[in-house]
């Protein structure tokens, strides 16, 4: 008997790790002002490697950013520097974005902290712009 094969749908050019952000929030990556997010599980990135912005799982940007850090927080542990570094002027609009995204928000709740930095358009798309 031959073991059960997952599917996937998606063709390879799909699987490229990366972190999707919410469509308001790629200016301000562009612009520098977002530079980190937290997600309620650790990331399967590598810490010096640049990878392409995505506004979707099938529509890569012609933007990078480059992982710096990723390391574990305790949810309510979010300063004001790293309320800034993520794009928020105050803690309540964090909080409602984060329910927003995950129905609940527990200050107890371990997370992990993503720190980036925007590298820029990547040579691959500036290449492709040229010859078109």
């Amino acid at each position: 008997m031959k073991a059960t094969q997952t599917i996937n749908p998606y063709p390879e050019k799909y699987h490229q790790l990366t972190l999707l952000f919410k469509k308001q929030f790629l200016q301000q990556i562009i612009k520098g002002t977002k530079t980190q997010t937290r997600r309620l599980k650790k990331p399967q990135l590598t810490i010096g490697k640049t990878y392409p912005l995505r506004k979707n799982y099938q529509t890569n940007l012609p933007h990078s950013i480059k992982i710096i850090d990723i390391y574990p927080q305790i949810l309510g542990e979010i300063t004001d520097e790293d309320l800034q570094r993520e794009g928020f002027e105050d803690n309540d609009a964090f909080k409602d974005m984060w329910r927003e995204i995950y129905g609940s928000y527990d200050p107890a709740e371990y997370i992990w902290v993503i720190e980036f930095e925007y590298i820029g358009v990547t040579d691959t798309f500036k290449t492709n712009l040229k010859s078109s």
